[in-house]
This record gives structure tokens, sequence and C-alpha cells, in this order.
């Protein structure tokens, strides 16, 4: 299923990498950060990162 990662800190991490395996096209699930600090995702799919405090 193609995947678009929205502009930010995933993009510039992973961008390249899931563009190069993952196809682009019509109907693609946008990814994005999620957790305490990151306020509401607008996306399908979202990383969420370990907090260095709770894990």
């Amino acid at each position: 299923m193609p995947v678009e990662v929205v502009p930010g800190p995933v993009d510039e991490l992973l961008g390249r990498a899931l563009g190069a395996v993952l196809p682009a096209g019509e109907g693609a699930k946008r990814l994005d950060l999620a957790g305490p600090g990151f306020g509401e995702p607008a996306a399908e799919l979202v990383l969420v990162p370990v907090h260095p405090q709770t894990g």
C-alpha cells in the first residue's frame, strides 16, 4: 500500500528509504509521529518514540 510521510522529523530520517521501498500514489496512508508532546497526528500510521522517563 502507498505511504506518504508527513514533512518533519520522520520525513528527514526515513523519507528517502521509505520512498525507495514503498510505492507512491493515490490512496496513500500518511505516516507521522505520535505520543506525548506531539499533539494529535493527522495520519493513519504513526510512529511512537520511546519516552526517556516512562519508556
